[in-house]
């Protein structure tokens, strides 16, 4: 048992990028995904906060930190085939449970197993901290996309990240948080003028409109 061959493990998530398979100018890779996540979550708490929510920082950033560190274990899978349908994605999701449990069982200490399963479980649940993070985990889903496409990426598939991700953050607009990125910080992202921005600001109105 070795907490060498944990820390070890986490430097293939520099090389595992996001988007597997589609072409893009800027290579995201899970680690700088994990961090602007972090960051992006860390933001949303702060604003939570002066609107007089309570946040469990330790839980927030326990959360965030630690969101996609299983993916050491299965890669980055394709999002259309990860949820195709329900019993795909809870195959996929399976699969990576036992592949985490097999991994802290065999490598991590007994005496820290119990916190690691806390770890490198599934954040984005019912609590404030969960939302924060599935927004904050969207909210840089929509940067990426929109950082491509500004570049003129042609693949399609970007506009379809684009909007998709609008739409998840789209719907956790009851966040005072969330409601100031798409109020605000989404609104300046598209007001400036360009070809592809006009496109993306078009996306964008659509979504945020519901």
């Amino acid at each position: 048992m070795s907490i060498y061959h944990y820390i070890r493990q986490l430097e293939s998530l520099e090389t595992i990028y996001r988007a597997p398979g589609t072409f893009s100018y800027f290579k995201h890779s899970v680690s700088s995904h994990n961090f602007k996540v972090a960051e992006i979550a860390q933001l949303l708490g702060d604003i939570e906060e002066n609107n007089g929510s309570v946040i469990n920082w330790k839980a927030l950033y326990d959360k965030s930190i630690n969101h996609d560190v299983p993916e050491v274990f299965i890669s980055d899978i394709k999002a259309p085939i990860k949820h195709y349908n329900a019993e795909i994605n809870q195959m996929i999701n399976t699969i990576e449970t036992n592949l985490r449990d097999d991994f802290i069982k065999n490598e991590i200490p007994s005496e820290l197993q119990e916190q690691f399963k806390d770890h490198l479980s599934n954040g984005k649940d019912s609590t404030l901290e969960g939302k924060i993070l599935a927004a904050a985990d969207k909210i840089d889903q929509v940067f990426e996309a929109f950082g491509e496409i500004e570049k003129g990426n042609p693949s399609k598939s970007f506009l379809t990240i684009y909007r998709d991700g609008l739409r998840e953050v789209n719907n956790f607009k009851d966040l005072p948080s969330v409601k100031y990125f798409i109020d605000v910080v989404f609104k300046e992202m598209v007001g400036e003028q360009n070809t592809e921005r006009e496109q993306l600001k078009e996306i964008y109105e659509e979504v945020t409109s519901k």
